[in-house]
């Protein structure tokens, strides 16, 4: 399933605020999820049997908060937003 159309500039120009947040930011948990939200969309279109498989991945997808990522690091939090303000 291609979603170039929802993600591309040139055919859908409102992407373009979303993709310019995501690069300035280096965000790419904003970027993946954008894709798998044009997945989803995109399959909701195709039948139920299409929207079903792609919101089985999408539920498979582990979550982890931001302290709890620092936590299994071995970082302590406060030094993770110190960090993070610096950078």
């Amino acid at each position: 399933m291609s979603i170039h159309p929802l993600l591309c500039r040139g055919q859908n120009p409102a992407a373009g605020p979303l993709l310019d947040f995501a690069k300035r930011g280096q965000w790419l948990g904003l970027h993946a999820l954008a894709q798998m939200t044009a997945r989803v969309v995109l399959a909701n279109e195709k039948g139920d049997v299409e929207r079903e498989a792609e919101w089985r991945a999408v539920r498979g997808f582990a979550e982890m908060s931001m302290e709890d990522r620092v936590k299994s690091n071995g970082c302590a939090t406060s030094h993770f937003f110190l960090a993070a303000r610096i950078t």
